[in-house]
């Protein structure tokens, strides 16, 4: 075997996003237990050869990707504690609970926000943390929003209130919600909150976090929810609930999962913070930065400064910078935490552009803005960037709802608003289509005379726009053409006659269960020692050098073999970086040619007894079969198509 120092293919190493032959094979990808593919397994069996020993799995890399070392393991997901409920009448339908409990959700949202209207006056809070919880509580329990909200911070206030008003509106318009629905009152549920014990951590003068022990009953009214008649149609077949039920959960002390809340103190009062409260849980056992480390806010005096001021800390890739234009009502809690986190996050921005020589430049930025009081929308109606590394420049221009991307050593592509509304128009979504601007715009808020990137502002008015385009009868057709694109299979695997488990719920999670049982099973049997879990660990390591080293290493102690290591990696003059970056650009002839040679290449390997016919990678096992074509320039269904036809030629040889 050659020096691996200087074999090793870069380009086999890059992380793909886009992989066209692994499509094709993913039904039929080797196992970690050592099971071989079923497409070679046919070819195997057909000229009575043994199945080959398991390697491995390779893809080919998308040319100018970066190889990303190691796949992260699944996300674990959140363990959620269910209440016991004790009903006074049972319920008839999880589609039912489903439409009611989101129209809840939505009137609890609007009640707040337009119970701040009136609340929150000149003084608002409260003497002390325990205080403010319990006042908080309190106006819960006799369903006064208005006096709730003179608990929650001001400024958060401020940022929530006017979009939740505005997307409670618009959800009454298209008759997802009542016209008769009261946001000052959600009519139908009860809520009772009893408080145990309150428990104060002081974590600084001006914060202070809350652990509550109690019990919550909440009682529904089915027949009081303030439905709208979309509800009514769509997920209850016409006909209004008007079933009750009553559950009771304890929470904190021996229950455990007490309920924490944050509390900040502005003025002299004590108020509850949302935003706190989510970086209290982040912080854990971290400690908390003192307030004069805190990143001060940098306002401007207009809003399309504002805007300049973002776009100039990210063309510094200055992460500090940008946190600063953030509108400090919504990002109070992220720049007083942010010391835990952004020196060691900028000195990893700065490692990462020095190691890739890179440099970024934004341009000439053009806007239109719309001003209503203390918030302001700015649309960049053009501009340019320019990102450079290692000597290669890729620019990106915007202008008149077009975006033109220019890569080195390819043509330009365009890609325009005007594409995005006829590819919906077809969908049959023409009323979603409307609210593609073609602008890029940017929410920004006013506070203490300055101006400030609104990022909840901006993903609440994108929202909105969506929201304001639709009519019912557009949300229907969505439906409906979702359905034609086989999603509505949902709606007709429930059975209405099984009470229990219309959705058959339980046996879909039963049969989770047992292929997760199945997954943890293989890889607990999987052998640390075994050479395929060896060189899967030694090419997925911090680089082409490591890699290189771990598998010289591997080979010398004598745990693995040379038939180990993947034959794309041991032979790259048969597959190597020029063969991976030209056949996603190359012409039908090109690829022809190159595959050819490949599939020749490998086949001297294998007469010289250095390979097994099956090492040989499935890319060039059967050139022929590719008809003279190049699969990987064609999209969509078409290069599936194709490369199933390649598949189904290589098992039929």
């Amino acid at each position: 075997m050659a020096e691996p120092s200087s074999v090793l293919p870069e380009m086999y190493f890059a992380t793909s996003s886009a992989l066209p032959f692994s499509v094709v094979m993913v039904g039929t990808v080797q196992r970690a237990d050592g099971g071989s593919r079923e497409g070679r397994k046919k070819m195997t069996e057909s000229n009575d050869q043994p199945s080959p020993p398991s390697q491995p799995e390779w893809f080919p890399p998308v040319p100018g990707s970066t190889w990303d070392p190691g796949i992260a393991a699944p996300m674990a997901p959140p363990e959620v504690a269910l209440a016991p409920m004790a009903s006074t009448k049972s319920s008839s339908s999880p589609k039912r609970w489903i439409a009611i409990g989101g129209a809840a959700a939505l009137l609890a949202a609007g009640g707040f926000a337009v119970a701040s209207l009136a609340g929150g006056g000149a003084k608002g809070g409260a003497e002390s943390p325990e205080a403010a919880i319990n006042g908080l509580v309190a106006s819960l329990n006799d369903e006064d929003m208005i006096g709730a909200m003179d608990f929650v911070l001001p400024g958060e206030r401020r940022v929530l209130k006017d979009p939740l008003i505005d997307m409670v509106g618009e959800l009454a318009r298209l008759e997802v919600l009542s016209g008769e629905a009261t946001l000052d009152k959600v009519a139908g549920f009860d809520i009772e909150i009893d408080i145990a014990l309150v428990e104060v951590d002081e974590v600084a003068d001006d914060i202070s976090v809350i652990d509550l022990t109690g019990t919550s009953t909440v009682s529904v009214d089915q027949a009081e929810v303030p439905l709208g008649d979309f509800l009514v149609d769509e997920m209850l077949d016409g006909e209004r609930p008007n079933d009750t039920s009553t559950s009771t959960a304890k929470f904190g002390g021996d229950a455990g999962d007490a309920p924490r809340f944050a509390t900040v103190k502005r003025d002299g009062r004590w108020y509850v913070s949302l935003f706190y409260t989510i970086a209290e849980q982040v912080r854990g056992d971290a400690e908390l930065p003192d307030a004069d480390e805190a990143i001060a806010p940098v306002g401007a005096k207009n809003p399309e400064e504002a805007v300049l001021n973002l776009l100039d800390a990210v063309e510094d890739t200055d992460l500090e910078g940008i946190i600063a234009t953030l509108n400090p009502d919504e990002a109070s809690a992220l720049q007083r935490y942010a010391p835990l986190f952004v020196g060691d996050g900028q000195d990893s921005i700065d490692q990462l552009i020095s190691d890739g020589e890179m440099k970024l430049r934004i341009g000439d930025p053009t806007f239109e803005t719309s001003t209503d009081g203390d918030r302001a929308r700015v649309s960049i109606t053009s501009f340019t960037a320019e990102a450079t590394s290692a000597g290669e420049k890729v620019r990106l221009t915007f202008e008149d709802g077009c975006a033109t991307i220019e890569l080195p050593d390819q043509e330009p592509t365009e890609s325009c608003s005007d594409d995005t509304k006829a590819q919906l128009d077809d969908l049959g979504l023409g009323s979603l289509s409307s609210s593609i601007s073609k602008d890029m715009t940017i929410t920004v808020a006013k506070s203490d005379g300055q101006w400030y990137v609104s990022p909840i502002g901006s993903v609440f008015d994108g929202l909105l726009a969506v929201m304001r385009a639709f009519e019912r009868s557009d949300i229907e057709e969505a439906i409906s053409s979702i359905s034609d694109f086989g999603l509505g299979a949902f709606d007709t695997s429930i059975d209405p006659m099984n009470t229990d488990d219309p959705f058959g719920t339980e046996e879909t999670f039963d049969t989770m269960d047992e292929t997760f049982d199945t997954m943890d099973e293989t890889f607990d049997t999987m052998d640390p020692n075994d050479p395929f879990t060896i060189v899967n660990d030694c090419l997925y390591g911090d680089g082409v050098d490591d890699s290189t080293a771990c598998l010289d290493a591997a080979l010398a102690d004598g745990r693995i073999a040379e038939s180990d290591i993947p034959a794309a990696v041991r032979f790259p003059e048969c597959m190597g970086d020029e063969y991976y970056m030209t056949i996603y650009e190359a012409t039908d002839a090109e690829f022809t040619e190159l595959v050819t040679a490949a599939g020749s290449c490998f086949a001297g390997h294998v007469a010289a007894g250095e390979i097994e016919e099956y090492a040989v990678p499935y890319d060039v096992v059967a050139p022929e079969c590719y008809e003279g074509k190049n699969p990987y320039i064609l999209e969509g269904d078409a290069m599936s198509a194709a490369f199933e036809a390649y598949f189904d030629c290589l098992n039929a040889g």
